[in-house]
Order: structure tokens, then C-alpha cells, then sequence
């Protein structure tokens, strides 16, 4: 007998054998025949580590099963190929045209479940866990010969995507791009959600699971990878529901889960500028954690500092990172990003640049604005932690006011100066409901909050009341030591959200507005000195000594300091919000002043009894507006015209407070005031007609302000009385300090004298004087009299003696 046939022979009983081996095999009983059972042991022998050869006797044994299979109803086959669409996996390996044009090959699962070559339901999650625990995924994928396919490499590199939370995102995104489910059971679409959402949730919670993978990156990547896509809003609601079942879930804490998370998006913040384009990519994450209570609590939370009294803290947090992106340096040690070398540049380039920063400022303020807006609608409980982290963030950064911080560098305790800047705007977008003279919402702040104090937090979430620190603070009236009832009143006062949001953003004005200012100010009289040393070195040196290179260095050095600052300030849109702010600030104040209604015309004269309620206004209000309103006559007095029907409200402030001593104790303040007066009087340019169209209209608003007020008769007395009172504040009070209080009267004197209604009333005060020259009680204008008398003879020696040395 031949040897061929003997090994033919020899083959064949050896067939016979297994299969009677294989018949007595209770589990054969689960295959269609012995010649499967053959089949499934030859793919289960495959080399598993050679994943091509694995996948390749699948695939041969998917195709003899496929013979055999019974047609699929149409219902089923639908489903199955839309799951393979929405997932990218797949159980066989036939060609369609509704099939993916890349996916990943199950051959465990295809092996272990050899009787069915389409998904459904009831395998999907098994199927979504086994394609998430894979390792070979590139080995594994089957392609459709697909004529229109248009970008096989990025089909591929979707199909065999390694990152857990990436995969899930996007199979969500494609699922709910998917169209089948209209015409197939609804309950297909919820499934496909839960078992997605499931996986997302088991992966942030069982992180040791998938090794080698950066979940919480994957969060991150996820998110901002899609904020310039048409997924973006399916990413955003995959992620959504993945925190709020996490949020449910029993097995972790939702902070913790993301913290890390949070970690490397504060960290990323910290290193951006605001020219930085991914500066927009997390402004849509902070608008995303605002609007589910789960999320905004974490943010919030996440973004107390560990020091509560740390004022730096909040401007290094998660939210303050954000609120921190300015034009100006975060500390003196980071060199100035914008107007380098200001002395190279052109005014136009200077211009545009400003014009460039302000446009960057008024976006960023707005995004934080929508998401402080939304945290602040969400609950009442995310509503009292936002307000608690902005209490206590102005409280800890208190010491920004004190005179010291203005003129000295920043010793890195303190938030920096962009960061309040930025906060200050986006309080004042929150008072914009209220920042109408005649508004409702302006007649419910109730002042009786500032004397007001909390023992703890819960007091705080029951009473409304966040802020710490203004009860020490100077108020207009001083409490009589015997006056004990409206303490008590404002002891068991409940506070709504405006008359927080008031106070709030008058103490935020302080520390961000008011110091910027001041330091702006300071700029300017330095570069004054430096321009006149400048001057002098070369007049001795000529301009190209070293000394001369030295000190144009310096000059460009603290020029650059100053144009970023002055871009800072004036924004427009903020200037805007803070003038109808403050205006409506003056009209709340004339109106408490006066013991009138808000929606009433005031009357005077005044009434003799002082309303109890300026026992608890402080004086940071009165300054507040003072100084913005010296700013604006100072850098932008055209910002006027945007509110030149309401700007009769500030003189109306002007005539009840700064001629009434009792209404306003501190009489250096009410000489401040005066700065106003003139700010609102027309300049000398503007009087002397040769004016742009838009600058006649300011000349002739002010002008009619002077003359045209219902009040307007009683401006010479109360200026009279101001400028007194200046000489009988009780203190030792040196001649160059009251002069500067009185410089802006005398203009404001000069000015009204050559207005015909003002020049009568003057008159009809030096009449009154005639009539009581003897008087116990001298009369206002002569003292008036006296004292600029006085300060005539003090100027007159004064420039004697310069003359004289």
C-alpha cells in the first residue's frame, strides 16, 4: 500500500476518532454539527499572540457559519448595523453599504457566541466592555469596501481610537447623529445611552481597570477638542451625564473623581495669556460646570482656597485663573506683555493695541459674567457658596485699599490687580437691572447691610449676608453712643440678592478701580520727574551718552506700566456699565439724604431731621464715585454723553450732601465732592465754541445741567458753606491740603459767577452779609470772604519768597 494512502488512512480514522470523542462531548451539543465544533477548537488554537492569524480564522469560520444562518427579519438586521455604525465593532465581516467603513472585530466575543453574527441588545453591553478592554486594536479591524469612502485614514484612526472616555464620547455623539432609532423601538435609544454612560461612569470610578490610560486628561481633551466641531453639544451632554451619575453614584465622590481633572485645567490657566486662542476653549468649560448644581458646586468648592484669608488664594484658584487674564502683569516680576518699548511706537499702533485689549476684555468679562449668572440661578445653594467665595475673596484682599499697597510693589499676598479689575466687571454686569436711576430693583437695596454681621455660615445663608468687613468701616453719620434701636433693627435684617450685589460691587470697585487709579496717578507724576531728569541729561550730556540711554530706558520702562494700565481702565463697556452704576448710586443716596421717595422729586430745602439710615452708608461709596468720576474728567469725559438724561442725578448728590454737615460728617469728604461739580461744569475749550459735534453736545448737556436743574439756585450756597467748612474741621490741617480741596471751587466760582441765575444768588449772599455784618454767627459769605482773603495773602507771600531765593 502506498504511503499517501496510508497517511490518507490514517487521517481519516483519526477524523473519526475525534468526532466520536467530540459526540460524547456534552457541550458539542451547543453546535449546529461536529465539522463547527472542529472549526471553533482550530480558531481557539490560533497563536493569540499573532492577532492577524487570530482574526483570520475567525473571519473564516464567520464566513462558513454565514452559509448556514437563517435570514436575519429586516428589523434586527437594521438595528445591528446602526449599532456598528454608532460603536465602530462589529461580530461579521460581510461588505454594506450600511455598514461602517472601518471597524473593530470581536473574535472573542464572535467565538464565544458562534451562532450569531449580529449585534442586538442583548450583547451590546459585553460587546462595548470587551472593545474597551482590548489591546490589539489595529490588528482587529475589518474594512468595507466602500467606493464614496472619502478619508479611509480617518475612519481607521476613529475605529482603533485607544482612549476609554475619547471612544465613549464619540460613539455618543454618533448615536445621537443616528437616524435609525426613529424608525426602531425608542427604548434602543435610552439603552445605547445608559450602557455608554455606564462604561464612562465604571471608568472614572474603577480607574486602575484600564491601564496606561490618563482618564482625567481624557476629560479634558475630550472637551476641548470639541469645542470648535458640530459634536460639541453631544460632547458636552455625554460629559454632563457621565458627572451627574457619577454625582449619584455610591462608589465616589464627584469632587474627587474630578479634581485631577480640574488640577490641569487651573494649571493650564495659570501659564495663558489673554491673547492666547485657548483662552476661549475654557471659558466654554467654566460655562459648562455652571449650568448642572453638581458641577457648579465642584467648581466652586474646588476654588476656595485652603486659606481662607489667603487673598492670593482666590486669584490662583480654578475660578480666579480665569477672572486673573488681563492686559496687566499678574506680579512685578512678569515683564509687561503689551506697549514694549512704547518710545519705538507710533500713537496709532499704541491706539490700535489699546483698541485690540479692550476688545479681548469686554469678551472675557462677558463669558465669566454668563457663567456667574448661571451659577447664581442655579439653586438657592450655589447661589449662597458663589457669594460666600466672593465675600470672603474681597474681605481676604481687604488690605488693597490701604494707601500703602498703592504705592508700594505687590508683595505676592494680595490677588493681583487684573484679577479685581476683571471681578469688578463682572459684578457691575450683575447690577444692571438696578443701574437705572428710576429702576424698582435700586428702591430694594437696603443700606441697613453694611452694619450688619453674621456669627456663622449658616447665619450667612439665612440672613443673605457675605460680605465681611463693612461694619468697620467710616460711615456718613457717626452712631450716637446712646442710639442703640437701629442696631438692633439691623441685627435681625434679612438681605436680598441686589442689595448684596450693591454692596458687593462698591467694595470690589475699591480695591480693583480706585487702586488702579491711584496708582495711574502716581505713574504720571513719575513720568514727569523722569521726563525733566531726561531733559537735563541731555541738555549736559548730549542724547547719546549713556545716561541719556539709561534713563530713556527708564521712561519706557514706567511708560509701559502706564499705557497698560490705562488700557485696563478704560474699556468702554466698563465704563459705561460703572457710570449708569454710579449714577444710580447717587440717585439712591440723594433720595436716602433727602428722606424722600425714590420715584419723588426731591424738595428742598431739606428737611431738618437726618435720616438714621446714613448711619450705616459708608464713606467707600461717596469715594468710590468721587474718584471714577474724576477719572473720567481726567481720560474720558466724553463717556458723559451716554448718560446725559441721568446725569442730573449726580448733582442732585452734589446739592444734598456737600453743603449739609449733618448729612455728611467728614468734611474733607464733602470738599471731595467738589471735584465732581467741576468734572460736571463744561471745560474752557468747550466754552470757547471751536468744538467737534460730539463735544458741543457735551458742552451743551453741562451747560444746561448749570442752569436748567430744579435745584440748581441752591449750588452758590452750598459751595460757599464747603469751602468754609473746609477751615473748621477741628484738625491741624496744612494750607497745601485745603488749597487742593479749594482749587476746584474756585473754578467752579469763576464759572457760575458768568451765569446770570448763579451771579443773583452770590449777590443775594453778600446782601444777606451787609444785613447781618454784626451777627454772633457771621454770616456764610463773609466768612467766605475771610478766608479767600486769607488764602490770597499765603499765595502772595509764598511766591514772594520763591522770588526773593
Amino acid at each position: 500500500m502506498a504511503s499517501g494512502t496510508v497517511v490518507k488512512i490514517k487521517r481519516e480514522d483519526d477524523e473519526m476518532d475525534s468526532q466520536q470523542h467530540l459526540g460524547g462531548n456534552p457541550f458539542a451539543a451547543l453546535f449546529s454539527s461536529v465539522n463547527d465544533v472542529q472549526r471553533f477548537i482550530a480558531v481557539k488554537d490560533v497563536d493569540r499572540s499573532d492577532p492577524v492569524r487570530q482574526m483570520s480564522a475567525s473571519i473564516e469560520l464567520a464566513e462558513d457559519h454565514q452559509k448556514n444562518d437563517p435570514v436575519d427579519s429586516d428589523e434586527a438586521l437594521t438595528l445591528s448595523y446602526a449599532l456598528e455604525r454608532i460603536f465602530l465593532i462589529t461580530l461579521d465581516v460581510e461588505n454594506s453599504a450600511l455598514k461602517p467603513s472601518r471597524s473593530v472585530f470581536l473574535s472573542d466575543m464572535f467565538a464565544s457566541n458562534h451562532k450569531q453574527t449580529r449585534l442586538d441588545m442583548n450583547v451590546l453591553e459585553q460587546a462595548v466592555f470587551e472593545r474597551l478592554l482590548m489591546q490589539q486594536l489595529k490588528g482587529n479591524v475589518i474594512a468595507s469596501a466602500l467606493p464614496d469612502e472619502s478619508d479611509p485614514q480617518a475612519a481607521y484612526v476613529e475605529a482603533v481610537e485607544p482612549a476609554v472616555l475619547l471612544y465613549l464620547g464619540q460613539c455618543y455623539a454618533r448615536l445621537l447623529a443616528e437616524k435609525t432609532f426613529e424608525k426602531v423601538t425608542t427604548g434602543h435609544l435610552k439603552k445605547c445611552k445608559d450602557i455608554i454612560i455606564s462604561n464612562a461612569t465604571t471608568a472614572l470610578v474603577m480607574t486602575d481597570l484600564y491601564t496606561g490610560q490618563n482618564l482625567h486628561q481624557q476629560i479634558c481633551d475630550l472637551f476641548f477638542n470639541s469645542t470648535s466641531t458640530s459634536n460639541f453639544d453631544s460632547v458636552k451632554e455625554f460629559l454632563q451625564r457621565v458627572f451627574v451619575s457619577l454625582d449619584e453614584s455610591e462608589e465616589a465622590s464627584l469632587n474627587d473623581s474630578m479634581a485631577p481633572s480640574l488640577e490641569i485645567i487651573r494649571t493650564e490657566l495659570l501659564r495663558l495669556s489673554i491673547l492666547d486662542p485657548m483662552v476661549r476653549h475654557y471659558l466654554e468649560f467654566l460655562k459648562f460646570m455652571s449650568t448642572t448644581p453638581c458641577l457648579a458646586q465642584v467648581l466652586i468648592n474646588y476654588s476656595m482656597p485652603t486659606n481662607e484669608k489667603d487673598g492670593k488664594g482666590y486669584a490662583v484658584s480654578l475660578l480666579g485663573s480665569v477672572l486673573s487674564l488681563s492686559c496687566l502683569p499678574k506680579n512685578q516680576l512678569v515683564t509687561a506683555e503689551f506697549f514694549n518699548k512704547p518710545s519705538t511706537v507710533s500713537q496709532q499702533e499704541h491706539q490700535i493695541t489699546e483698541r485690540n485689549l479692550w476688545l479681548l476684555i469686554k469678551n472675557l468679562n462677558d463669558e465669566i459674567y454668563t457663567a456667574f449668572y448661571n451659577m447664581l440661578r442655579l439653586s438657592p445653594e450655589i447661589r449662597h457658596l458663589l457669594l460666600k467665595w466672593l465675600g470672603k475673596c474681597l474681605h481676604a484682599n481687604a488690605e488693597k485699599a490701604k494707601m500703602w499697597t498703592q504705592h508700594a510693589a505687590e508683595d505676592g499676598t494680595l490677588a493681583p490687580d487684573g484679577f479685581m479689575l476683571n471681578l469688578g466687571n463682572v459684578l457691575l454686569r450683575l447690577c444692571k437691572p438696578f443701574s437705572k436711576p428710576q429702576s424698582d430693583n435700586l428702591m430694594k437695596v437696603d443700606v441697613a447691610y453694611a452694619k450688619a454681621t453674621v456669627n456663622d455660615d449658616d447665619e450667612s445663608r439665612v440672613r443673605g449676608k457675605h460680605l465681611q468687613g463693612l461694619e468697620k468701616e467710616t460711615c456718613l453719620v457717626s452712631v450716637e453712643s446712646n442710639d442703640v434701636t437701629s442696631l438692633e433693627e439691623t441685627s435681625a435684617s434679612c438681605f436680598n440678592f441686589t442689595t448684596e450685589c450693591f454692596f458687593l460691587t462698591h467694595r470690589c470697585l475699591q480695591l480693583s478701580f480706585q487702586v488702579v487709579h491711584g496708582k495711574l496717578l502716581k505713574l504720571t507724576q513719575e513720568l514727569g520727574r523722569i521726563q525733566r531728569v531726561w531733559e537735563d541729561a541731555v541738555a549736559q550730556a548730549g542724547s547719546g551718552s549713556d545716561m541719556v540711554q539709561r534713563m530713556r530706558e527708564v521712561m519706557d520702562k514706567t511708560m509701559t506700566q502706564y499705557l497698560t494700565k490705562k488700557a485696563a481702565l478704560l474699556e468702554p463697556h466698563a465704563l459705561e456699565l460703572a457710570l449708569k452704576f454710579y449714577i444710580a448710586t447717587a440717585a439712591l443716596l440723594s433720595h436716602l439724604g433727602s428722606s424722600s421717595d425714590l420715584l419723588q422729586p426731591i424738595q428742598f430745602p431739606l428737611p431738618a431731621g437726618v435720616p438714621k439710615c446714613l448711619t450705616s452708608i459708608p464713606e467707600l461709596i461717596i469715594e468710590n464715585l468721587v474718584d471714577f468720576i474724576s477719572f473720567l474728567r481726567r481720560f474720558q469725559d466724553s463717556m458723559f454723553l451716554t448718560a446725559s438724561d441721568d446725569i442730573g442725578q449726580l448733582m442732585s448728590l452734589i446739592l444734598v450732601f456737600m453743603g449739609s454737615p449733618e448729612r455728611m460728617k467728614n468734611p474733607h469728604l464733602r470738599a471731595r465732592l467738589a471735584e465732581v461739580l467741576e468734572a460736571l461744569m463744561p471745560h474752557e475749550d468747550q466754552r470757547s465754541g471751536l468744538l467737534s459735534s460730539s463735544s458741543q453736545a457735551m458742552a451743551s448737556c453741562q451747560q444746561h445741567l448749570f442752569a436748567q436743574h430744579p435745584h440748581i439756585r441752591h449750588l452758590a450756597r452750598t459751595l460757599l458753606q464747603v469751602f468754609v467748612s473746609i477751615e473748621m474741621t477741628g484738625q491741624s490741617v496744612q494750607f497745601e491740603l485745603k488749597f487742593n480741596y479749594r482749587r476746584p471751587m474756585y473754578r467752579v466760582l469763576e464759572y457760575i459767577w458768568k451765569v446770570d441765575l448763579h451771579k443773583r444768588e452770590i449777590k443775594a449772599l453778600a446782601d444777606e452779609a451787609l444785613q447781618h455784618m454784626e451777627a454772633t454767627d457771621p454770616p456764610i459769605f463773609l466768612r467766605f470772604i475771610n478766608l479767600l482773603i486769607n488764602d490770597a495773602i499765603y499765595l502772595l507771600d509764598e511766591a514772594l519768597q520763591v522770588s526773593y531765593w
